[in-house]
């Protein structure tokens, strides 16, 4: 799974970007002087164009997941990749949708809040009705996030958790941008290792590999629900067994480091 910056021939992903965007005109106003990313993950999952605007901002321009690949988490963590990228670039990056509650309501989830509209964008700038999700486009909505300064994905050296999670795809990790208690178990902020805490304790086992029926129901359904977040918590439980701690959290901090220079 990657995310890359591409410089070959950019045409190539049209039927992609018109999947977001369904005039070549209105694309080819900004695909040339735009950095297009590829987010692979045994295929391409996800594209995505940003242009300079000036003034320290720049702008989202087109962002497509492919159809069997939504819903996903894939145009979440893309944007997540841009701001990390351009941090230190520029200060701002604004994105401009349709006013559809869908559209707005995801680029909010990502940290956008309301900026502005250009009225009659799409009947202005289209030959033809945009409908997206059965509204008829007529007014362009922007949103704006300020770009943090320097992110970093911060080396983690603390205990692995039971549930062998990597704190760096831990919901409380990204949302307070530091590893959380959960993982020396605190057990009042993060429920997963509680559950599976607990339940090794009762067994007097450390980690739920060590356990006689793993991987349990239990177990399953939760790594299941992470697949989507890039991450294989039956697999971690493997390398944590056959590696131990240390060497686990030397590759968490690995991967973690060699994502955040993609």
């Amino acid at each position: 799974m990657d995310i890359v910056l591409s410089t070959d021939d950019k045409k190539q992903y049209l039927d992609l970007l018109l999947l977001a965007d369904e005039s070549e005109s209105m694309i080819d106003r900004y695909l040339e002087r735009g950095e297009l990313f590829v987010f692979n993950d045994n295929g391409v999952k996800a594209v995505c164009v940003v242009t300079d605007e000036g003034d320290g901002v720049c702008e989202l321009k087109n962002i497509v997941v492919t159809p069997e690949s939504q819903r996903q988490g894939y145009g979440k963590r893309l944007i997540k990749h841009l701001l990390t990228y351009y941090s230190g670039r520029y200060n701002q990056m604004i994105v401009g949708t349709g006013d559809v509650p869908s559209s707005v309501g995801f680029y909010k989830s990502c940290g956008f809040e309301y900026s502005h509209r250009i009225e009659n964008f799409f009947t202005n700038n289209y030959d033809h009705q945009m409908i997206e999700d059965g509204v008829l486009l007529k007014d362009m909505v922007y949103l704006k996030r300020n770009i943090p300064e320097n992110i970093t994905v911060k080396t983690y050296y603390g205990r692995v958790p039971a549930c062998g999670v990597f704190c760096g795809g831990c919901p409380i990790y990204t949302r307070d941008k530091k590893p959380c208690l959960g993982a020396e178990l605190n057990k009042d902020r993060c429920e997963k290792c509680k559950t599976f805490h607990l339940c090794c304790v009762e067994k007097e086992i450390t980690h739920c590999y060590q356990c006689e029926v793993f991987p349990c129901t239990k177990f399953k359904s939760f790594a299941k629900r992470w697949l989507k977040y890039g991450q294989d918590f039956i697999e971690n439980q493997n390398v944590l067994k056959q590696v131990g701690g240390i060497e686990f959290l030397k590759i968490y901090n690995e991967k973690t480091n060699n994502e955040d220079r993609l």
